[in-house]
């Protein structure tokens, strides 16, 4: 999926202008995914090198986002956002900082035996089957270095 430089800059200036959420920390950075049917996600923590808040707008397909819970050795999931086509996901505090985030490697889901934090305007009484999804992730990246400083190069 090839998505202009423009088009990009100009949602996320829209993104900045509406003063959602990155209020003090614009967004600077935005990926762009592609999932197929039953690919998932590895539970993660995006780590230390953003500002500690992203939005991430899903696409085409819904998807089970699992909010996973870590101590010495076990996981376990605490519970799920259903992320529906054009939803919004909001990750920031506790979310973000304590707690994994994945995607199970499915090609289905039956929304009745989750623990879902929000809510759902799908039938939750049927199995729903996933399709291609899209994400558009956007964050803050501070500035750490210049690019010339990464490149070795003199000013």
């Amino acid at each position: 999926m090839l998505v202009s430089n423009f088009i990009l800059m100009n949602f996320l200036n829209k993104f900045t202008f509406c003063n959602i959420v990155f209020s003090d920390h614009p967004p600077n950075h935005a990926l762009i995914n592609e999932y197929k049917p039953g690919q998932g996600i590895l539970p993660h923590k995006d780590g230390p090198l953003y500002h500690p808040l992203i939005a991430t707008i899903s696409l085409a397909s819904y998807t089970v986002l699992d909010i996973i819970s870590e101590s010495d050795d076990s996981r376990e999931i605490i519970g799920s956002f259903v992320l529906e086509p054009r939803s919004l996901y909001i990750a920031c505090d506790d979310i973000y900082n304590t707690y994994l985030h994945g995607i199970k490697e499915d090609l289905g889901d039956n929304f009745s035996s989750l623990s879902v934090f929000n809510d759902v305007s799908m039938d939750t009484t049927k199995e729903h089957k996933r399709d291609l999804r899209f994400s558009i992730t956007i964050r803050n990246v501070p500035k750490v270095l210049k690019n010339k400083l990464l490149m070795g190069l003199k000013s």
